[in-house]
């Protein structure tokens, strides 16, 4: 690979976006009222910086659909926006937004092809079912570990799917899993430097991140010449940290409470990752 392409595929694809996610926040954060302050600065900065690093990928990566995965910048907008008015809804209609998004994002997702295996509608029921449990599990977090910790987390397991997906399918969809990484991480970034702990900013983020970082593992998983089912599992490793909530674990603090946390995300990505690889090996 030439140095200019290279050069280009950083700075696109890695300090565009982190950088844009992270001014993104930072502005949003001090110019939104107080309100929409406590809401939206999390969801805006990763969508400018998703979507920001989109646009910059090559040609294929177009905005006017006319492959599936090209839907993946419009529902990361539309979870956005469902994110952040669900955000203070009730518990019901938090769960139906949830629903509708994940839905949306299935139907838009799953190929149309006739050799498709399993057949489209069964992967429209499996794949809605997950996305929608995927972020139903994942928005109870913050209230529960802090917002920096999800945001954290959801940042490192958005850089395991890319990695695994450059290294198990194509890097074309590992440069797409990588600008949601950075996007994430640049609103990590951010979060930790101003010290801030928005669980209800992260909680209104979370919709878009499990579509986004969902809806790349899934595409990569059906792209790729032999089904990577791995990669389906790895976006559901921030879950992880449920078993943290179990009786005598949820006892411990400090630095010990910080550790079990990470190895509770780490070690199922771990685990993922390795069940992708053997799958070409």
């Amino acid at each position: 690979m030439q140095a200019d392409a290279i050069t280009e595929m950083i700075g696109g694809g890695v300090l565009a976006p982190a950088a844009i996610a992270l001014g993104v926040y930072w502005l949003a954060s001090r110019l939104l009222p107080g309100n929409a302050a406590s809401r939206f600065p999390v969801v805006i900065g990763l969508l400018a910086g998703f979507v920001s690093g989109y646009v910059l990928l090559p040609e294929w990566a177009a905005l006017k659909p006319a492959r599936h995965w090209h839907w993946l910048p419009w529902l990361g907008l539309v979870a956005g926006f469902t994110g952040g008015i669900g955000v203070r809804a009730g518990p019901l209609s938090r769960w139906l937004l949830f629903l509708a998004t994940s839905v949306a994002a299935a139907w838009l997702l799953v190929p149309t092809w006739p050799n498709l295996d399993p057949p489209r509608f069964i992967w429209l029921i499996a794949l809605s079912a997950g996305l929608c449990v995927l972020i139903g599990l994942t928005d109870s977090l913050p209230p529960r570990f802090g917002g920096r910790l999800v945001l954290g987390l959801l940042s490192i397991t958005a850089v395991a799917v890319a990695v695994t997906i450059a290294a198990c399918v194509s890097v074309t969809y590992a440069r797409i899993a990588g600008v949601a990484a950075c996007s994430l991480g640049g609103v990590w970034g951010a979060a930790c430097l101003r010290r801030r702990d928005d669980e209800l900013a992260v909680r209104a983020a979370v919709p878009a991140a499990c579509i986004i970082v969902g809806g790349i593992a899934f595409v990569a998983c059906v792209e790729s010449e032999r089904p990577q089912y791995g990669l389906l599992l790895l976006p559901a490793a921030p879950l992880g940290l449920w078993i943290c909530q179990t009786r005598t674990l949820r006892q411990l603090s400090g630095r010990t409470a910080t550790a079990l946390r990470i190895a509770c995300v780490a070690i199922p990505l771990l685990a993922a990752a390795a069940v992708s690889y053997a799958r070409i090996l």
